[in-house]
């Protein structure tokens, strides 16, 4: 950026900040809709620009972006009439190709609020810092006086627009993937539950049966075989039934000691990933925090 800039440029703690920009809101600039920035252009304070130096240094980037988009309203407002006339044809039809659904265009909205006459000087700062494309070489001219790669710009506010995202991707991730595993843990163990108390109840109709048999005789013994299902005597003798049974058992306790130990260690692994997700979270809220002048 070019150093034709307004006269007085301030960067601001959270008291001092809303002390100038609360008493001066023409030309406040928000991130994500909290005025970080403001250009106040009336009476004695003509061409002054605050802008609220955040808690972290991650967010330096929305330094230089605030800077900007306050300078391209003091830019806007040294044009004489006729130049923001034409300007704002350009700006009104280069706007039109921008989808309503765009972040940009909240962000505008919020800026203007019921100012509706600052429309076009909030469009001239947005764009300039937020689009890289002007598509029109008579509505970069505008800017060329100001900028020696525009894009470069609009490239740190993509950086610091990526920050946030990132963090938040991150943390919707890692909750995302918590939730899936508490889930999981929660189905197994009581699917483990079900299995354990059905195993217990197979176990007593086996005894019961195991008592019959062993109740009768030797020979009455080498006689019995398992019915078929249309009732008729089959061909497997009980007694190689009830031991293939007792078997069994043994193969499905063996999986159900095998499926605890999967569960003990997904459980005992959780509250380390739950901590990192309260982790994710506050450190999001910590920067939201610090990325607004405080109330």
């Amino acid at each position: 950026m070019r150093s034709s800039s307004p006269r007085t440029r301030r960067l601001l703690d959270s008291s001092d900040f809303r002390r100038v920009c609360d008493d001066n809101p023409d030309g406040a600039h928000g991130g994500d809709f909290a005025t970080v920035g403001c250009y106040y252009g009336l009476g004695e304070s003509f061409g002054r620009i605050a802008i609220f130096r955040p808690g972290d240094a991650r967010l330096a980037d929305q330094i230089v972006v605030t800077a900007a988009h306050e300078f391209l309203h003091a830019a806007y407002a040294r044009l004489t009439s006729g130049e923001q006339a034409r300007l704002d044809a350009l700006l009104d039809t280069r706007w039109s190709t921008i989808a309503a659904d765009d972040p940009i265009q909240a962000s505008v909205d919020s800026s203007v609020g019921s100012a509706a006459e600052n429309r076009s000087t909030e469009e001239f700062a947005y764009f300039g810092t937020e689009i890289a494309d002007a598509v029109d070489p008579a509505l970069e001219a505008y800017y060329a006086p100001y900028f020696r790669d525009r894009g470069a710009l609009v490239a740190i506010h993509d950086a610091d627009r990526a920050l946030w995202d990132g963090l938040q991707a991150g943390y919707s991730a890692k909750a995302d993937a918590l939730a899936v595993q508490e889930q999981a843990n929660a189905d197994a163990s009581a699917q483990l539950q079900a299995d354990r108390t059905q195993l217990a109840a197979d176990r007593d109709g086996y005894n019961r049966q195991a008592d019959e048999y062993n109740a009768l005789s030797p020979e009455v013994r080498a006689r019995t075989y398992v019915a078929d299902s249309d009732a008729t005597s089959g061909g497997e003798p009980y007694g190689s039934y009830l031991a293939g049974r007792l078997a069994e058992f043994a193969t499905r306790e063996s999986d159900q000691s095998r499926r605890q130990s999967e569960l003990d260690a997904a459980e005992a692994a959780a509250p380390a990933a739950r901590t990192e997700v309260e982790r994710l979270y506050a450190d999001f809220e910590a920067l939201t925090v610090a990325a607004v002048p405080a109330t």
